[in-house]
């Protein structure tokens, strides 16, 4: 048994949808140095970090339990500024069959500009018991993705001066 579904949240932002693009492109493996809640990063499989066919591991907090995963850039569409990043291994498969996070940056008319995050997920459900304690998890990763990748983007923070690995 299984709970399948998509979550959606949308934000806007003051850098750049370009700018935004550009980091999560060429960039993320810094996101540990401006982030609270991402403790490491590292290439695990592949000769560069950017590349779709490289996997990387990562180490960060939801809901106060640190927890390691694997990521691999599925699809990068530069034309609509969309990242599609596919999750797995270690915390992710106790969990889930399928993860995967959508991220699309789309600038205003005002200037400004707005992330889009989505997750695609199928939960792995051992009991029905806890069908409703998976599904309120999931729009709190939500939340926490959300606030490590978009609150914590390169122009809004300055970079931290001590470095959590």
């Amino acid at each position: 048994m299984s709970l399948a579904g998509k979550l959606s949240a949308e934000i806007g932002i003051h850098t750049p949808a370009a700018t935004l693009f550009n980091f999560y492109t060429t960039q993320l493996h810094h996101i540990q140095n401006i982030s609270d809640t991402v403790h490491a990063t590292k290439l695990h499989q592949g000769d560069e970090w950017h590349s779709n066919d490289s996997i990387k591991h990562w180490t960060y907090t939801v809901e106060g339990k640190v927890v390691t995963c694997h990521e691999i850039m599925e699809s990068i569409d530069e034309q609509n500024k969309t990242i599609t990043f596919k999750l797995f291994g270690e915390d992710i498969d106790q969990h889930f069959k399928v993860f995967k996070l959508i991220f699309q940056t789309m600038n205003k008319n005002d200037g400004s500009a707005t992330i889009k995050w989505t997750i695609e997920f199928e939960k792995i459900m051992r009991m029905f018991n806890s069908l409703l304690a998976s599904w309120n998890s999931v729009p709190n990763a939500l939340k926490t993705l959300i606030v490590i990748f978009s609150r914590e983007s390169p122009k809004s923070n300055k970079k931290k001066e001590n470095k959590r690995v």
